[in-house]
């Protein structure tokens, strides 16, 4: 839990610091908001649901992300990749057909009925 707000905390402030440092010439501003977002997911759920939100809404987000995950360490990668829509979409399906029971599997019923 402490480290929890430490993380926010830090995420918070470093995103804050990070805003006016990408306006200005030196280029440390991306940097230091790409490492806020990556500490915020990391420690905050509600940061994480508004990233994975991002991502399915915007697909510019989404493939920035997909390739900062393939360029960093699976250390910093793994909460941006805990973010990622598709795999959201699979689980949901994979829920629901576990919650119908055997029978229903092997039909498959929209979500909604238009």
């Amino acid at each position: 839990m402490i480290w929890r707000m430490i993380g926010t905390i830090v995420g918070l402030v470093l995103l804050v610091v990070s805003i006016p440092l990408t306006i200005s010439p030196i280029p440390l501003g991306l940097l230091l908001l790409f490492i806020s977002i990556i500490i915020l997911v990391a420690s905050n759920p509600l940061a994480a649901r508004f990233l994975r939100w991002l991502r399915r809404k915007d697909p510019r987000v989404d493939s920035f992300f997909r390739n900062a995950e393939e360029v960093l360490p699976e250390e910093l990668s793994a909460p941006l990749h805990e973010t990622d829509g598709e795999d959201d979409r699979e689980d949901e399906t994979a829920t629901t057909q576990r919650a119908l029971g055997e029978p229903m599997r092997r039909v498959d019923i929209p979500r909604r009925l238009r």
